[in-house]
């Protein structure tokens, strides 16, 4: 299944080549997509930061089941919030302007106790995707909405 999937597009067959043609055939401006190679090599990139052992595309739609799932194959609350973390750091670069599937991995932080959240960053010596993810989870709008005050659990 490709992360760009529409309705008229196969989920199953589709490339990103078919995805950007579909793009182009509708008059949008091709050089304000990014190229179907670097679609392809920011969904690697994505995907191979998953926890190894998680179905993603099983159930890249069904949050509370890729949760349980993670759960199941990462042991340990704070071991799981880590492995979130690499993954989320693990995007296409931009904080602002990025895939929807990568909201996934926030949206699976946010199921999370903040404070745990914060203790993990703050007693674990991050790997610089885990650090980006950090910093990606705690400065989004999201966090912020769900836990209001949630930074001042941050120490200085």
């Amino acid at each position: 299944m490709h992360p760009l999937c529409h309705h008229e597009l196969s989920c199953d067959t589709s490339t990103e080549k078919d995805v950007v043609m579909w793009w182009m055939d509708r008059n949008y401006n091709s050089s304000l997509l990014p190229s179907a190679k670097q679609l392809g090599r920011d969904w690697e990139k994505w995907m191979d930061a998953a926890p190894e052992g998680l179905q993603v595309m099983k159930f890249i739609h069904e949050p509370k089941k890729l949760l349980q799932e993670l759960t199941d194959l990462v042991q340990g609350e704070a071991s799981q919030v880590l492995a979130l973390l690499k993954w989320h750091g693990s995007g296409q670069g931009s904080w602002s302007d990025f895939p929807v599937y990568e909201s996934i991995t926030e949206q699976l932080l946010l199921s999370y106790d903040p404070r745990l959240i914060v203790q993990v960053i703050s007693s674990s010596e991050l790997t610089p995707c885990q650090l980006e993810g950090s910093a990606r989870l705690l400065s989004s709008w999201n966090f912020a909405m769900k836990y209001p005050g949630g930074l001042t659990l941050v120490s200085d």
